[in-house]
Parts: structure tokens; C-alpha cells; sequence
């Protein structure tokens, strides 16, 4: 063959090849295309699917919630008034039993939940002004009771160095510190428990806190402490027999630490008592006063900035309150409550009466249920605060009432204009103090029209 014609031979051979191997790779890049577009498809899908089975199981959460919470201020509430109005010792001493008993029950439901939520990446946090101050006195507010009946010393420190213009999350931040506080609390028989707080390291815009919780009760063995923030662990097996709870306190304060950024550790001696040692960074805004205190024991001490008995102007037997509550046990429940407080109350079960009551002008203030048929709470706090109830009612001051873990809802309740919110099941001394608290600021600043 002539070399011209090979060349040639050669020349459309390679023409050929090339088209054949452009085909060949325009056609493997259609199918990886297709093949990734499948694959994204089927990636988006399982992502909706998630994020459907994330959300079906927060609504399940919140439910359960309610609808445990719910029964169980009915429950906690009643034994209650039997406690404080039974003359016989012994039917005092069973009502006692029962609420202690739905207490203890209420408690390892929240911890489960909550064990629950964190697992599932249902938290997320949040980043408002902080006050350490203020989350310290909420803690020793609601353990200062128990402390003082078992004769313990409930000893505060915040250091005059912890930075005033703290942001974060003060909803997680008291769930550790009232995890840990309650803890000593609990394994404490006598001696004191101290709480404190320092600034380990501060620049302009982050803060470096170290919190430590130490007691004098009965320590922690050391076989126990490598394992002792798994969840359902207690130091040994009679823990739960002689002090009640789930095992997961430990657990969920570790897990709200690490979602934190922060670390935990423990020392302890047994017999001598245990030493929690917490570190957090939280960001500075620049903004705050100053939150430092001198040390002091707190078991003893009434709340500080919380109105006694009589406050409110002096006006406290004339005060009206109205309960917007659907739920008829609820109903019976914070009348009781109220009605210790020397208060006056009445009712409406659903939104729209609310309106209608608060319209009337004979109330000072609302406690107004999150979930109510028809007009809820959060609808039914809104209208109020649009004035559909009148203008001279807008800013009625209004107390929450929840029995959900729901944080958006709870969010959205705040945002419709709430100026507190309480959790079921009320506590008699919470629901009254809580009340003084906000007729007192409404007083200060001039009624009901001016808040």
C-alpha cells in the first residue's frame, strides 16, 4: 500500500477514534450526571424524611409533655392543699407522700424527655443577654427550701470579675446549674453545698467562666466517676432506692455542657463530699452592670427584690386575677393557689372569654394557659396586646402558664407579649411569688396602662 494511502488510513482512523472516544465520555458524563442528579434526588428525599421523622418526634415530645405535665399539676397541686389543710397527722403525712411521689415521677418524665430531645438534635441555643446573677438566684430560689430543711448551708460566690454583658442561652445554663445544685443538695445529709463563679479568661468579645458546685455529703466512689455521666448510671445500686431519680441528670448536664462548647469534671473523696468543676465560654456584648457579690450563705435568706406578703401597693386582698385555664383541675389548682396568696380570682376556659373578661376591667392581671380550645394563648395574648380587648388593657400584665417542652412555642408565647411564663406543675410558693413579682413592677411604673 502506498504510504499516502496508509497516512490517509491512519489519519481517518484517528478521526474516528477521537469521535468515538468524545461519544464514549459525553455519554459516561450524562450518566454520572444522571447518575449524581439520582443520587441528590434520593439525598434530598432521606433529608425531608429525617428532618419529617425529627419534627414528628419534637411535636411527640411536646405532647407527651403536656399531656403527662398536665395531669400531674392536678396531682402535685391537690396533695398540696391536703398537706396544708389536713388536721390529721397521718392523712397529712400520706398527702405529703403523694406529692413528693408525683414530684420524683415528674422528674424523671422531664429527664427522659429531655435525654430525648438532645439525642435527637431537637436544642438548639440560643444567644440573648445573659445575667449570671439573676440564673444563680432562680437556682437557690428553688432549692433554698430543701436545703434549709436538711439543715444544710447553701452558700453563693460570684466573683466581681465575671463580665456583665454576657450573651447565651440562660434556659440551658440553669437547667446544668439546677442539675448539679440539686445534686449536692440530694447526696448531702449535712455541712453546706457552695456554688461559685469566676472569669478564667475575658478579651472584648468572649468571656471564659469556671463554675463549681462543691459539697459535704457522702462523695462519690472511684469506681463510679469514670462512668458517672452516662446516662441511667448512679454511684451504686441503692442510689435510686434511697434518693430517687432516673440516672440521667448527670448525663443531660454533660450533654448541654458539650452543646455548650465547654468542658466538665469532677473531684471527690468519698465520705468527705465531691467538687463539680464546669468551664463555658460565652460571647460579650458590651453592654451590662455589674453582677458581682460577695460570698455569702443563702438557705436562710428571703429572696432578695421579691415582695413580701402585703406588697403590691399595699393593695395585695383587693387584686383581682384572672385564670385563663381550660382544664377544670388546673382551674381548681391555681384558685387554691391564689387564693393562699391572698388573691381574688375568676375564670375563663378559652381564648375568646378571656378577651371578653379582660374587657370588663374588673382584673390586674392574667394567668393565661398556652394551650386552649378555639382562641389560644398565644392568639389570645396577642389580641390583648393589639387592644382588642381595649385600649386601656394592652398592657395588662400576663403570666404564662405551660405545660409543654416545646421551645417554639414557648418563644412564640414570649413574643406575643407575655411578661412571664411559669411551668406545670405550679408550685403554690412559684404561682404567688411570681404573681407579687409582676404586680409589684407593674405598680412601679404606674398601673396597668403604663407597662
Amino acid at each position: 500500500m502506498p504510504p499516502y494511502l496508509l497516512s490517509s488510513w491512519v489519519a481517518i482512523f484517528a478521526v474516528f477514534a477521537f469521535i468515538g472516544l468524545s461519544v464514549f465520555a459525553l455519554e459516561h458524563r450524562r450518566r454520572v450526571r444522571r447518575e449524581n442528579e439520582r443520587l441528590e434526588a434520593v439525598l434530598s428525599e432521606r433529608t425531608r424524611e429525617l428532618k419529617d421523622a425529627r419534627d414528628a418526634t419534637f411535636r411527640f415530645l411536646a405532647h407527651l409533655s403536656h399531656e403527662i405535665r398536665t395531669p400531674m399539676n392536678g396531682v402535685i397541686g391537690i396533695a398540696r392543699e391536703l398537706e396544708l389543710t389536713c388536721e390529721d397527722p397521718v392523712r397529712r403525712e400520706h398527702a405529703s407522700t403523694v406529692r413528693r411521689s408525683g414530684e420524683f415521677l415528674l422528674k424523671i418524665v422531664d429527664d427522659v424527655l429531655a435525654a430525648g430531645r438532645i439525642e435527637a438534635g431537637g436544642i438548639e441555643l440560643e444567644r440573648v443577654p445573659l445575667n449570671v446573677a439573676e440564673i444563680f438566684d432562680d437556682c437557690i430560689l428553688l432549692l433554698r427550701d430543701t436545703a434549709r430543711k436538711k439543715g444544710l448551708d447553701l452558700r453563693l460566690d460570684i466573683s466581681p470579675a465575671v463580665p456583665p454583658d454576657l450573651t447565651g442561652d440562660p434556659t440551658r445554663l440553669r437547667q446544668i446549674l439546677i442539675n448539679l445544685i440539686s445534686n449536692a443538695v440530694k447526696f448531702t445529709d449535712a455541712g453546706f453545698v457552695e456554688v461559685s463563679v469566676a472569669a478564667e479568661e475575658c478579651s472584648d468579645d468572649r468571656a471564659l467562666l469556671r463554675f463549681v458546685v462543691r459539697d459535704t455529703g457522702k462523695g462519690i466512689p472511684e469506681k463510679a466517676r469514670e462512668r458517672i455521666f452516662e446516662p441511667f448510671l448512679q454511684a451504686d445500686a441503692s442510689t435510686t432506692r434511697l434518693y430517687g431519680g432516673s440516672g440521667l441528670g448527670l448525663a443531660i448536664t454533660k450533654q448541654l455542657v458539650d452543646l455548650h462548647g465547654g468542658s466538665i469534671d469532677l473531684s471527690s473523696v468519698e465520705g468527705e463530699g465531691t467538687t463539680f468543676m464546669m468551664s463555658i465560654s460565652f460571647e460579650r456584648s458590651g453592654k451590662g452592670t455589674a453582677v458581682g457579690r460577695e460570698s455569702k450563705a443563702v438557705a436562710d435568706s428571703p429572696s432578695e427584690g421579691k415582695p413580701s406578703a402585703g406588697d403590691a401597693g399595699g393593695r395585695q386582698t383587693a387584686l383581682r386575677i384572672l385564670i385563663a385555664e381550660d382544664n377544670p383541675v388546673n382551674q381548681k389548682v391555681c384558685t387554691m393557689f391564689l387564693r393562699r396568696g391572698g388573691f381574688a380570682s375568676e375564670i375563663a376556659r378559652d381564648g375568646r372569654e378571656t378577651l371578653e373578661r379582660v374587657a370588663s376591667g374588673r382584673f390586674d392581671l392574667v394567668l393565661m394557659d398556652l394551650r386552649m380550645p378555639g382562641l389560644d394563648g398565644i392568639e389570645a395574648t396577642k389580641a390583648i396586646r393589639a387592644g382588642e380587648a381595649g385600649e386601656a388593657y394592652r398592657s395588662i400584665p400576663i403570666i404564662g402558664l405551660s405545660a409543654t417542652t416545646d421551645d417554639e412555642g414557648c418563644s412564640r408565647f414570649e413574643a406575643a407579649g407575655i411578661n412571664s411564663r411559669l411551668s406545670k406543675p405550679l408550685s403554690m410558693d412559684g404561682l404567688v411569688a411570681a404573681v407579687r413579682e409582676t404586680l409589684g413592677i407593674a405598680a412601679n411604673c404606674g398601673g396597668k396602662e403604663d407597662l
